[in-house]
C-alpha cells in the first residue's frame, strides 16, 4: 500500500452543481467583511452567509443540521444544509480549515439528496489515505487563500475572540427567538376561527 500523503491538492469538482449556483457560493466565500484573524471567525461568518444565501434562494436553510448516528454510532452536525421545498436536490455544506474524516462521512451520507459541498479553506494536511474515501463523490472547493482575510494559526487576544463568540451566541439566540415567534404566529393563523353563537342561545 502506498504511503499516506501529507497533502492532497485536489481540483474543484463542479460536476452536477449548476454553474449559477456555484458562482453564488463562490461570491459568499470571498465576500466576508470582518477582519477574521482566526479560522474560527471565518468559519462562523461564512456559515452565516451561506445560511442567509440559502434563504434568499428559497431553500429551507438550516445551521448545524443533525445527521443520524453515522459517526461510530454517534450523531453529527453539518455546518449548513439547504433543502429544496419542491423536492429538487438540496445542498449540504461542511466548512473546514483542514481535512477531516467525519466531514467526508457526513457529506457522503447526504449525497443522495443534496449536493455534497466541502469547502476546505486551510492547510490540506491529511492523516489518512484518500483512496479509503469516495472523494470523487464530493464537490470540493479549496478557496484561493490569497483572496481570503489574513487568517493566522496563532490564537488572537482572548478578549477579542471571546467578544466574537459572545456576538455569535447573541445572533444565534436572536435567530431562535425569531423562529419561535414565527412558529407561534403560524400556529395562531392555522387555528380555525371560533364559531359564532346561534341566535336565541345564551
Amino acid at each position: 500500500m502506498p504511503p499516506t500523503p501529507n497533502t492532497l491538492h485536489a481540483t474543484r469538482q463542479d460536476d452536477g452543481l449548476p454553474p449559477d449556483l456555484a458562482a453564488l457560493i463562490d461570491a459568499e466565500i470571498y465576500a466576508c467583511e470582518r477582519v477574521a484573524t482566526h479560522p474560527t471567525q471565518y468559519h462562523y461568518e461564512l456559515q452565516d452567509r451561506l445560511q442567509a444565501l440559502g434563504e434568499r434562494l428559497g431553500y429551507i436553510s438550516k445551521l448545524e443540521y443533525w445527521t443520524p448516528a453515522i459517526l461510530d454510532g454517534r450523531r453529527g452536525q453539518l455546518d449548513v444544509v439547504w433543502t429544496a421545498r419542491d423536492g429538487r436536490r438540496g445542498v449540504a455544506f461542511e466548512l473546514d480549515a483542514s481535512w477531516r474524516r467525519r466531514s467526508i462521512v457526513k457529506l457522503l451520507h447526504m449525497a443522495a439528496t443534496h449536493y455534497p459541498v466541502w469547502i476546505v479553506y486551510g492547510d490540506p494536511y491529511m492523516t489518512f489515505a484518500p483512496e479509503d474515501y469516495a472523494l470523487d463523490r464530493l464537490i470540493l472547493i479549496e478557496p484561493d487563500l490569497a483572496r481570503l482575510p489574513p487568517l493566522c494559526r496563532a490564537r488572537p487576544g482572548r478578549e477579542r475572540l471571546e467578544a466574537y463568540r459572545l456576538e455569535q451566541r447573541a445572533l444565534k439566540a436572536e435567530r431562535r427567538l425569531a423562529e419561535a415567534a414565527a412558529r407561534r404566529e403560524a400556529e395562531e393563523t392555522s387555528k380555525p376561527a371560533p364559531e359564532a353563537k346561534e341566535e336565541g342561545r345564551a
